[in-house]
């Protein structure tokens, strides 16, 4: 993937546990008494449910719910901040979500019960594409939050160590397919999520993660080397050597001006809640990757607030059902 070094630490930036709401001191953390502060919303494609929360957690499940398998149903939707599902006239039926804890609302019993058709058909539309219709369900729940009521009433989600899966690179300004990163299923869907929350979002704007290799979608060439920053994915090319690789060249190249990119586009989309997705793309990385290992990533990234980061990354740490590491 692209990461941006991050530049020095915010100044006046509180010194927090990675993923934490508190300082070394025990204080608050001052983002978050601000977010806490704040609501903020979206709805899904159909217009049929609306889910609200803190920005961080809002921001979150949405970008989980983008990088599913369900990532049809949600993939046109912004977080709106300021914005309760009351206000934008969802106020009849309230409910939990069963894949990460934000509250969901509808206007009605008919809603829900439509957008659980709607849900349904998603789901099936993208186990026929990949023919995957007999996990597509354990997928599914496998990539909920860990500490979700689906996730944790799911057996098996460890088999899905082996599955691959797959997503690829696009650049916003013409459309080109850059480079493939290909992991295991679970792992890389938690990866995209991070992505679709953060300035990356700008490259991933509407794709699903793919229960195939890399190379069933047009990228052959694995470069053999451990992924820098999310370890256990790899990326593959289009063409045989990576170095001269023009989706690579051009991925590199974008890489050198992500920020503007992602300004701009941002800008383009109006995306709000900025507060919350502009992080640093090198504090996205796990923090035993090659770029968790650099000297900057303790004080920049351990050491800094929640914004320095994914709001994925608040709860995950890089491990993954079956890859031996407990999940937080």
């Amino acid at each position: 993937g692209l990461h941006v070094r991050p530049g020095a630490p915010l100044e006046g930036a509180l010194t927090a546990f990675e993923g934490s709401n508190v300082d070394r001191g025990g204080n608050a953390n001052a983002l978050t008494i601000a977010s806490r502060g704040e609501i903020a919303s979206f709805v899904s494609n159909d217009g049929l449910y609306c889910a609200e929360g803190d920005p961080r957690r809002a921001e979150a499940a949405l970008a989980l719910k983008k990088a599913s398998p369900i990532g049809a149903l949600f993939d046109d939707a912004l977080v709106m901040v300021g914005y309760t599902c009351t206000t934008r006239g969802y106020y009849g039926m309230m409910a939990s979500d069963d894949c990460t804890p934000i509250t969901v609302w509808f206007r009605d019993g008919a809603d829900r019960d439509a957008y659980n058709m709607s849900f349904s058909r998603a789901l099936t539309a993208w186990a026929t594409r990949w023919g995957v219709e007999d996990q597509a369900t354990l997928m599914l729940a496998c990539t909920c939050e860990p500490t979700s009521p689906l996730h944790r009433s799911t057996e098996g989600c460890a088999s899905l160590a082996s599955v691959p899966s797959a997503w690829v690179h696009q650049n916003p300004e013409n459309g080109h397919d850059l480079v493939c990163s290909g992991g295991p299923f679970v792992f890389n869907t938690w990866v995209l999520a991070t992505l679709k929350s953060s300035p990356q979002l700008c490259m991933h704007f509407h794709d699903q993660i793919a229960p195939v290799s890399c190379l069933h979608v047009g990228f052959p060439y694995l470069y053999n080397v451990q992924g820098h920053c999310y370890p256990s994915s790899n990326v593959w090319t289009r063409t045989p050597d990576a170095f001269t690789d023009p989706g690579r060249i051009e991925a590199s190249e974008l890489e050198e001006r992500m920020l503007s990119v992602w300004e701009a586009f941002a800008e383009n989309h109006s995306i709000g809640n900025l507060e919350v997705l502009n992080n640093e793309l090198a504090c996205n990385c796990l923090p035993d990757s090659g770029v968790g290992q650099e000297s900057f990533y303790g004080p920049v990234c351990l050491a800094g607030p929640p914004s320095t980061h994914s709001p994925i990354r608040d709860w995950w740490n890089g491990t993954y059902p079956g890859s031996g590491g407990e999940i937080v």
